[in-house]
Formats: structure tokens, sequence, C-alpha cells
């Protein structure tokens, strides 16, 4: 491998070396077990993971094809989004879809270079949609190397892909294992070596559980706090000593270790303060069922309820029954403009309870595992995914040569 100053590269517009088909609307030939994929935008900036099927290909996408969404909204994410084919006789191009095909360059090469090309995000005003014109598209300026150095490139931009897929999957594989065992462990369904040995089980208001479990409503497992925001007229109430935790700040990971906004000293005393190991659950809204765990003391807002666990209770256990019945919780809501879930109405949340503290523990230990192997694989990915930006950069301009 060798880096270049600049690429010796000759630049050439997309009509030289490729042509350009439409796609044609699908929307009569739409099936539930159609034996084509629609390509569409959503099917493209999705990664092929939304799909819809027809029972007859009208636009065919062959084997090499690059396929580019030609019509998005302002600031849109899928505009001149890129699907690369790899096989025959599976996809058929929907309208608005553009289908590149070349005979000269790399079909792969080429979809990288395409992807979310500069020029064609260029024709985005941010105010109206942005439909990209045949000619406009053609008229793509494109620095190109040999086939050969193209053929390099996109393979070693394929092998990062294909490693992050793996990942993805795998990812995917840990979450369904999460899932079952919170469903066996949070309901009693399986007990951990060394707990419920000889019992049976017993019908509840949860359904079936073990006889030496108890259903107790949130509010005498835990007391619970409400939060508030301090006025923005005053901008000495945000500063950067505590975090101020909105439900934009959670729900992605388990624990809240970042927020969005922060607030001064002079701030903490117009909001609500709670300590490490609270449990912040959104009762307002549309993201009513959001909930973290705070690494560290936090403010918050009134969106949000905070649920700290009375000593004699595991808080991490809490959080992962929390998490289980926050559909409950939805379905409580308030039916009205927003909906809401008041603090009263959240207090009487029911939680299937084993009998001993060491028991929740050990459940939440076995659950918080499984989160870290999740977490870990998901900052690896992030990590091949900065890579390949990385790469792309370095190949796709010709900085760095791999031949």
């Amino acid at each position: 491998m060798k880096t270049a100053e600049a690429p010796i590269w000759p630049v050439r517009h997309l009509g030289e070396v490729s042509t350009l088909l439409q796609g044609k609307a699908h929307e009569q030939n739409i099936t539930d077990n159609g034996q084509f994929i629609v390509v569409n935008s959503k099917f493209v900036s999705t990664s092929g993971k939304t799909k819809k099927y027809a029972d007859v290909s009208i636009m065919p996408a062959v084997h090499g094809d690059v396929l580019i969404v030609l019509s998005d909204v302002p600031n849109g994410r899928a505009l001149a989004r890129c699907f690369y084919v790899d096989r025959n006789n599976s996809y058929t191009v929907n309208q608005r879809i553009g289908v590149v095909r070349t005979e000269s360059e790399d079909s792969k090469f080429l979809a990288y270079l395409l992807n979310r090309n500069k020029y064609f995000l260029g024709f985005d005003d941010g105010a109206k949609q942005t439909n990209l014109r045949k000619q406009e598209v053609l008229e793509c300026p494109l620095s190109l190397p040999p086939v050969s150095e193209q053929k390099a490139i996109a393979k070693a931009l394929s092998d990062t892909d294909a490693l992050i897929a793996s990942l993805t999957k795998l990812i995917e594989k840990e979450r369904a294992i999460k899932t079952a065992a919170m469903q066996q462990l949070l309901t009693g369904k399986t007990r951990l070596p060394g707990f419920g040995e000889g019992k049976g089980y017993k019908d509840s208001e949860l359904g079936r559980i073990p006889e030496d479990w108890e259903v107790v409503e949130l509010g005498d497992l835990a007391h619970l706090v409400t939060g508030s925001t301090p006025t923005t007229r005053n901008q000495d109430f945000y500063g950067k000593d505590i975090f101020f935790v909105s439900p934009a700040d959670l729900g992605n990971n388990k624990f809240i270790t970042k927020a969005g906004k922060s607030l001064s000293q002079k701030g903490i005393s117009h909001s609500r303060k709670v300590p490490a190991g609270s449990i912040l659950f959104t009762c307002i809204g549309s993201t009513i069922g959001k909930c973290g765990i705070a690494e560290s003391a936090v403010c918050f807002n009134q969106q949000i309820n905070a649920v700290i666990a009375h000593d004699e209770h595991c808080d991490q256990f809490l959080f992962y029954q929390l998490l289980r019945a926050a559909p409950r919780v939805r379905r409580s809501a308030s039916e009205q403009a927003v909906p809401i879930v008041n603090k009263t109405k959240f207090s009487e949340t029911l939680i299937g309870m084993p009998p001993t503290s060491e028991e929740q523990s050990n459940i939440a230990k076995l659950l918080g595992d499984l989160d870290t192997q999740i977490l870990s694989l998901e900052q690896k990915t992030e990590k091949y995914q900065e890579v390949k930006t990385a790469m792309m950069q370095q190949l796709l301009t010709g900085r760095t040569r791999l031949i």
C-alpha cells in the first residue's frame, strides 16, 4: 500500500461510462408472497431490511446493476443512496429509482463511489422535494482509477462490509438470547440454581409465577420522583455540572452516561436531582416506556419519573422488570392529545418479585452480562464502521493506493 499526494486519475462523467434506466411503478403488482423484491427508496435506505414484493418483474435488475434513489424529501437521508445488485432474477425496480449499468467499469466500485455522492446531495436545497433528472445524474463527475484498482478498492471495502454485517447478525442473535432470557427469568419460568427448589407455581395478575414470588405495585418497591425543567430563559441555570436528562437520552443503552444538556449548580435547585442507580422512565408522549439507569447523580425533565429502589431491592432487577413492563405502562396512558401516565398510575404498575434480594441480584447480573456482551459487539461494529468511512475517504480519492 502506498500513499499519493493526489491521484492521477482521469475525471469522466457518469454518462460516459454507464447507461441510466428508470424504474417503473409497481403499485398494482404488490403482493405479500410475490416472487420479486420491489426496490424502492425505503428498501435502499434500510439496506434491504424493509421489503415489498411483486408477482411480476416490470423492471428487472440484473447482477452488477447499481440502483440509486432519485427522489427524496428535503434534507432526507435516502437521496442518492445506492444498492448493489448481487444476483439475477430477484429484484424489480420501482419508480424514482435509477438503474446504473456499466460495461467498462467495476460496478461494485461504482456503487461505493456514487453512494450519497456530494454532487447529488448538492441538488437538495433543504426546502422542497429533490427529484434528480436523468441528465443531472449522467453529468455526475467521477475520478476513475484503472479497472484493476477499482476492483481492489471494491474488494477492500466489501470485505469490511462483510465483517460489519457478520457483527450485526451476531448482535441480533445476542439480543434474541437476551429477550428469551428476560421472558424466562423475569417471570420465574426458569429459576437460577439455588433458588426455588421444590417450589410450584400459582396464578397471579401477571399470569403464572412461582409460588414463593409476589406481585407488588411499583410504589411499594421504590420512591418515585417526577422531574422538572428549569426555565430556558435563564441561561445561568445551564452549564456543565450535572447531566439534565430528557427522553431523547433514554432507550439506547442500559446506563445513562451522557445527555444532550447539563445544568449548572444554580440550575440544580430548579430541577429534580436523584442519585446514581436511579431508574429514569419516560411517562409522557410517544416515548413512554423508554428507560435507563443513572450511572451518576442526574437531573431530569418533567416527562420522566425517577424510580429509586428501596434498599432491600435490587435496582437493576427493577430496571429489567420495568423494561419488560413498558408495553403495559404504555397501554395504561390516558387517551388525550399527548398520552400521559401520571405518577399515581405509574406507581400502580405490577411487578413480579422473587422473595430475596439475592435472587433478584443474580437474575440482574445474568441479564447484565448479556447487555455487556451486546454493548461490546455494538462498540466493535461502530469501530469498523469508522474504519470503513476512513478507508473510503482514502481509497475513493486516491490518497491511499492499493496498486
